[in-house]
């Protein structure tokens, strides 16, 4: 028997082995035996249901990362593929996703014009200062009044110092009464 057919015959084995491990439950060994089905000869259709059974794996592992990955690389294989219509609609959703991945991929790069060539203009002379031209400078503008900080820090005071002086006019008094004379003994 040749190699190739004893490899042949060791990764349907363990594509089997995955099988029956999903089936079962055992999502744990799913992964690594279909790791091992895979690195052998496998046909076109195994190595499809391959990359099918550990994309499902990794969903039920909330490995979305890794099953869109794998969804990818059935989708290489076999870009008409698609899940059976009883399939959870959260694999599915990840099926999308790596479809529209696999879109994107496959889109040509739009091209990017060339860039214009930018040639370099005469400068016009920069103007002559008033002073060499012979016109005075118009005087810098003062700031205004109400644009300055110390009349707003005046103000706040008198504002504050009004309000102390009502509240304390306004504010009742305790009545002055003679309590007699007290005798100490």
């Amino acid at each position: 028997m040749s190699s190739a057919v004893l490899l042949l015959l060791l990764s349907a084995t363990e594509l089997e082995k995955a099988k029956t491990a999903y089936q079962l439950g055992r999502f744990s060994e799913v992964i690594p035996a279909i790791d091992r089905a895979l690195e052998g000869a496998l046909e076109p259709a195994d190595r499809v249901l391959a990359f099918e059974l550990k994309a499902k794996t990794q969903v039920a592992f909330s490995d979305f990362g890794g099953a869109v990955n794998t969804f990818r690389q059935l989708l290489e294989l076999d870009p008409d593929y698609d899940l059976a219509p009883t399939e959870a609609p959260k694999l599915r959703s990840v099926l999308d996703h790596a479809r529209q991945l696999q879109r994107e991929r496959e889109k040509p790069a739009p091209k990017v014009p060339p860039a214009p060539v930018l040639t370099p203009q005469a400068q016009p002379p920069p103007p002559e200062p008033a002073a060499a031209a012979g016109v005075a400078e118009p005087a810098p503008a003062s700031t205004p009044l109400y644009q300055r900080w110390w009349v707003w820090a005046a103000v706040g005071v008198v504002v504050a110092g009004s309000a102390t002086a009502v509240a304390v006019a306004v504010a009742p008094h305790a009545p002055r009464a003679n309590l007699g004379a007290l005798e100490l003994k």
